[in-house]
C-alpha cells in the first residue's frame, strides 16, 4: 500500500499500491494492480490486510 512503483519482468509498470502474487512457472512474483482484488487503493492498511487474509484464506493453526 502506497509503496514504490513496480516494474514486472514483462515490462509492465504497476502503481504504488499493488499486490505481489508468486508465479511458480517462472519462480518469481508478479505485481498486480488492486483493481483485480477484493480490496481497493483507498483502503487503509488494516482493512487491506484483513481483506487480503480473507482473500488468500489464511488460517492460523488452532484458531477457528
Amino acid at each position: 500500500m502506497n509503496g514504490s512503483r513496480h516494474h514486472n519482468q514483462d515490462g509492465t509498470l504497476v502503481g504504488r499500491s499493488h499486490v505481489h502474487v508468486y508465479r511458480p512457472e517462472n519462480q518469481e512474483s508478479y505485481a498486480h494492480t488492486l483493481t483485480a482484488f477484493p480490496f481497493i487503493e483507498n483502503d487503509n492498511l488494516t482493512t487491506a490486510i484483513t481483506k487480503f487474509v480473507a482473500y488468500i484464506n489464511l488460517k492460523l493453526a488452532g484458531v477457528a
